[in-house]
């Protein structure tokens, strides 16, 4: 006759079959660690000494969902291969799923902070999210998706319009415009030095009004900087 104690108390009791091998069914146990030993009792009512300690952790509640801090959602990357980072469960095995497929997995340090460094990326919008498993192997639901953009491109060079190279303008206060790409930051240099920036539209174009310059030749130069960061190589420089 088995007699099985958890946690130090006698919780039932069961028979070993004729080769000596014995279960039983545990009663409901609370989350967290136990431990496990019996004793054996013969037919003529003598008891062995117990068996070794077993001492085991339930867990059968999923971990909380994951969370995905970097890339931000809705940012730009100017890297093909971003890192990842967030939070999960302390010490949890974390899936990483990029564009809905499993792309690799990292562990949760002790204060549950995961990274990894993506594998190469296309240029583009991609999303990413997370599970997270425990040691007992539950698994939580996704993390939040993260959508973001991977741009290492520059711009191409912006065109400087008007004033055109070689004109006269009649005014201290010529307008400029030209051509960008769409939604870039538009940087202006005159005569060299940075004295406005403006937002080219969605379809290229630009203009910014100058501020009052000296009678006599200037000249006019751009940049156009993309929402990732990128900044293009400079326009056409003309001189008016």
């Amino acid at each position: 006759k088995v007699r099985i104690y958890v946690d130090g108390v006698l919780v039932d009791s069961t028979t070993a079959n004729g080769s000596g091998a014995w279960s039983d069914t545990s009663a409901a146990l609370a989350q967290g660690s136990h431990t496990i030993k019996v004793t054996a009792t013969d037919a003529a009512g003598n008891t062995s000494v117990f068996s070794n300690t077993n001492t085991f952790t339930v867990d059968s509640v999923a971990p909380s969902a994951p969370v995905v801090v970097a890339p931000a959602n809705g940012s730009y990357v100017t890297t093909t291969t971003p890192l990842f980072t967030g939070t999960a469960e302390a010490n949890s095995k974390v899936r990483i799923y990029v564009d809905g497929v499993l792309v690799d997995s990292t562990t949760a340090n002790g204060s549950g902070a995961w990274t990894d460094t993506s594998a190469t990326l296309t240029q583009g919008s991609h999303t990413i999210k997370v599970s997270s498993t425990d040691a007992a192997g539950n698994t939580s639901v996704f993390s939040n998706t993260n959508t973001f953009t991977i741009d290492t491109v520059a711009p191409g060079a912006p065109v400087v319009t008007t004033p055109a190279n070689g004109s006269s303008v009649t005014t201290t206060t010529p307008l400029f415009t030209g051509t960008a790409e769409a939604n870039s930051k538009v940087r202006i240099y005159v005569d060299g030095v940075l004295v406005d920036s403006t937002t080219a539209n969605g379809s290229g174009a630009w203009s910014d009004t100058s501020a009052a310059l000296a009678q006599g030749s200037h000249t006019i130069k751009v940049t156009a900087t993309d929402a990732a960061g990128n900044t293009s190589v400079f326009s056409n420089t003309n001189t008016f």
